[in-house]
């Protein structure tokens, strides 16, 4: 298992009109829009992100004829991932049974960095984004509070 830091980037629904979704979004549930309706060329899609307090999303809206069904619309569509280990990531695909379904390719939505979508077995889709320089800022895994030492002195007695 790669100790390399994971971000949680995002949770993305398709949507049948992005303008129309983006105004819901932020009437209803007060999201911000932090990347406006952009062109993705290599997947004919155009999307969006919205972020709130705490976590952000993407709409996806396709510019060919596969209009989300209304049950792909009521679950979010994929997961993703800002990776420092992006390359052995994908390598790593295949040994652990999943199926990369769209390979690394620049993408305009995170600023030509590489991206790809995998799918596996076992959790669904899940898209992967290279780090930039010092994307990652911190591991999930670390304290989000340091202590001074007196405190963790405290805390050990």
């Amino acid at each position: 298992m790669s100790t390399a830091a994971l971000e949680l980037h995002h949770t993305a629904y398709r949507v049948p009109t992005i303008e129309k979704s983006i105004s819901d979004w932020c009437r209803r549930f007060g999201a911000r829009v932090e990347l406006g309706p952009t062109a993705v060329a290599a997947d004919r899609v155009v999307v969006a992100f919205l972020s709130f307090p705490g976590g952000r999303i993407e709409l996806i809206e396709s510019q060919d004829s596969n209009t989300p069904s209304p049950t792909q619309m009521r679950r979010p569509d994929h997961v993703c991932f800002i990776c420092s280990d992006f390359d052995d990531r994908v390598a790593r695909a295949a040994a652990e049974n999943a199926f990369v379904v769209r390979t690394p390719a620049p993408s305009e939505a995170f600023g030509m960095r590489r991206m790809c979508f995998v799918l596996y077995n076992d959790i669904g889709l899940v898209e992967l984004v290279e780090a930039r320089a010092q994307s990652v800022t911190r591991s999930i895994f670390e304290p989000t509070l340091k202590l001074s030492n007196r405190e963790a002195e405290v805390g050990r007695e």
